[in-house]
């Protein structure tokens, strides 16, 4: 049988739809929630003419998904 459930979010209504589902089997099933958010890097930007490459704050992206992830855990730990 299975222990763990990942659940890939993307911020959609239509992704987090199924998080009522699980809040009824994970109990009775004893599953491990892993709630996941890719951070997709974006290529660097180089402007033309220009010796600057715009890089991109990978770190502020994490912690937006951090920051999304966390009440929702904290629903399914509930």
């Amino acid at each position: 049988m299975y222990r763990r459930a990942v659940v890939p979010l993307d911020g959609s209504p239509v992704a987090e739809a199924i998080i009522p589902f699980l809040l009824e089997i994970a109990g009775p099933l004893d599953l491990e929630v892993v709630l996941l958010r890719v951070v997709q890097p974006q290529p660097p930007q180089v402007i033309e003419g220009s010796r600057h490459v715009v890089v991109e704050d990978v770190e502020a992206r994490r912690i937006d998904a951090e920051e999304y992830l966390a009440p929702l855990a904290a629903e399914l730990r509930a």
